[in-house]
């Protein structure tokens, strides 16, 4: 839960390569945050200073944490999800804010809706539609593309 955002509270799930990585770095006394403030008891706040050397030695330079949110955005609905659930990885209260990610989008409805007629248009042209995947095919191989 995000306490202080541009629109109040908002909850943000964590990837599971996410929680595996903060998991697996060392813990700093008995702090039971992963990156305790330098002083106090509360949690480091901030990233300004500190940004420009993780760019530098990552070799992304322009690269803003804005650049990093915009891309998962887009890696979502490129990969077919649909805008609420975008939104909701986001955080984005309303849809309408994650619009600007549907252009992205339109090149996997293009395939999907290639797949979802390929049959009519081969039957149409006297072929022989090629085989369809069920549903549970499909997701199978969905969930085997997201395991790599």
């Amino acid at each position: 839960m995000l306490d202080d955002t541009k629109t109040g509270k908002s909850v943000r799930p964590l990837a599971a390569p996410a929680v595996a990585l903060l998991s697996s770095l060392p813990r700093y006394g008995d702090s039971p945050y992963v990156f305790p403030a330098s002083r106090g008891d509360g949690h480091y706040q901030g990233t300004k200073r500190l940004w420009p050397t993780i760019v530098k030695k990552a070799k992304l330079p322009g690269v803003t944490p804005h650049t990093l949110r915009h891309s998962v955005g887009a890696a979502a609905a490129s990969g077919g999800m649909a805008l609420p659930m975008v939104a909701a990885i986001l955080g984005h209260a309303d849809t309408r804010s994650t619009q600007i990610y549907a252009h992205v989008a339109q090149h996997p409805a293009a395939k999907a809706a290639t797949r979802a007629v390929g049959g009519i248009a081969a039957a149409l042209g006297g072929r022989k539609p090629a085989p369809v995947a069920s549903l549970e095919e499909e997701r199978n191989r969905q969930k085997g593309n997201r395991a790599r």
